[in-house]
């Protein structure tokens, strides 16, 4: 089945069909594992950072302390690299040398319970309660433990910088300081943006005067994904990870690292007596191959 062919009425058909009819069940498997993979390709904005490179088994290595897989990667003269975590709260270990192994973690959301009474009876599309509960669980670890480990990556190459102003707001005296704090001395250039909404708001409500013409007038189309200073600019309402007057700087994805998905998004259906049952999963792995391409600027109020 193609993803445009996944409609919600496609997905409630299959899901209350497969109740009494097993054969269907590997159809809801295989649609709603397109339809979460699009989800978290939409949501999760540490794809748009590193976006995923699909990986099999034979393109990867044992890893020599357990029964998991890795991914060997070659390391440019100098770097200093890391392969995050992304299912425990380990230590961060960096690596210097000529390569390292990108680490493979199963990402897992909860096992979910729906009654065939329930399902009969739901008239929202059955593919929300899947957004709110497989797909929100799976991103939330991704961009969560992503966003953690990069703070962890700043604080350890001394790339993170308070900038205290009477007026602690963006603009592009304080984008050029971070512009310079992430290329200076290590032949990298800024490639991407990440800042919150109420962030970006504060910019576009400064006018015209602040930008030059072709920066303004992407500003107020409202673009989510857009080119600033030749920087792209990506835009989250997850405050709660990106603070507000918190800017994010990265290098292009091929000079920051990888995002390998092995085998991509799993969905999982059984139904026991009157009861249907799924869980979501992934294995993915993640590397920073230079960790001198991540910075980061808070603007806070001067004293």
């Amino acid at each position: 089945m193609a993803l445009n062919e996944i409609t919600d009425s496609t997905i409630n058909a299959l899901f209350t069909d497969a109740m009494t009819n097993p054969a269907a069940r590997e159809k809801v498997a295989a649609a709603t594992e397109l339809y979460i993979r699009d989800k978290i390709r939409e949501s999760a904005f540490c794809r748009k950072i590193l976006p995923p490179q699909p990986i099999t088994r034979e393109e990867c290595d044992r890893n020599e302390h357990n029964q998991s897989l890795k991914k060997i990667i070659d390391i440019e003269t100098g770097a200093t690299a890391v392969s995050l975590n992304m299912n425990s709260q380990a230590n961060t270990r960096y690596i210097t040398g000529d390569r390292f192994g990108i680490n493979f973690h199963k990402v897992s959301s909860d096992e979910y319970t729906i009654s065939e009474g329930d399902l009969m009876g739901y008239e929202m599309p059955i593919t929300k309660i899947i957004e709110k509960n497989c797909v929100k669980a799976i991103e939330e670890v991704e961009d969560n433990t992503f966003m953690a480990q990069m703070e962890d990556i700043v604080a350890s190459t001394g790339k993170s910088l308070n900038i205290g102003m009477a007026d602690p707001s963006i603009d592009g005296k304080k984008l050029t300081t971070l512009f310079n704090l992430l290329e200076s001395g290590d032949k990298l250039e800024t490639s991407i943006l990440l800042m919150s909404r109420p962030t970006w708001n504060d910019w576009t409500g400064q006018g015209p005067g602040a930008f030059d013409s072709k920066s303004y007038d992407v500003l107020v189309g409202g673009y989510t994904e857009e080119t600033i200073y030749n920087k792209r600019v990506i835009i989250t309402n997850k405050d709660d990870l990106v603070k507000h007057n918190e800017i994010w700087a990265f290098a292009a994805p091929e000079f920051l690292g990888r995002f390998y998905t092995l085998n991509d998004v799993k969905f999982w259906t059984d139904v026991r007596a009157e009861y249907f049952h799924f869980k979501a999963w992934e294995h993915i792995g993640l590397g920073i191959g230079n960790t001198k391409g991540i910075a980061k600027i808070t603007l806070v109020p001067a004293p």
